[in-house]
């Protein structure tokens, strides 16, 4: 009978620790997925929060005239009753001949 149970013994572990590993990893593959799902779950809260900002920027385009300008503005497009006016940047360099100028 000692036999026998020392057989059974012989058999069964390696097969406890196998079960035991393989839930380990099951238990990790769980873990990361559902990490993965909290993160899809907060890209798709986000991404809503940017479709609702877009929704209301195209409606403000379709009924607000002063937000079609701005946008056009932003842009760079002007009237064409509109002035255009150039301003040049300051350099480092001396522009004259003067002692103190830069």
């Amino acid at each position: 009978m000692r036999i026998f149970q020392f057989v059974l013994c012989v058999l069964v572990t390696p097969l406890l620790v196998a079960s035991a590993r393989n839930l380990s990893d099951e238990y990790r593959d769980w873990q990361e997925a559902r990490q993965l799902q909290l993160q899809s779950q907060d890209e798709v809260k986000n991404l809503v929060v940017e479709r609702d900002l877009m929704k209301t920027q195209v409606e403000a385009l379709k009924s607000d005239k002063f937000a079609k300008e701005r946008l056009a503005r932003r842009l760079g497009y002007v009237n064409p009753d509109d002035a255009i006016t150039e301003v040049a940047h300051a350099t480092d360099e001396p522009t004259s001949g003067h002692p103190h100028a830069r």
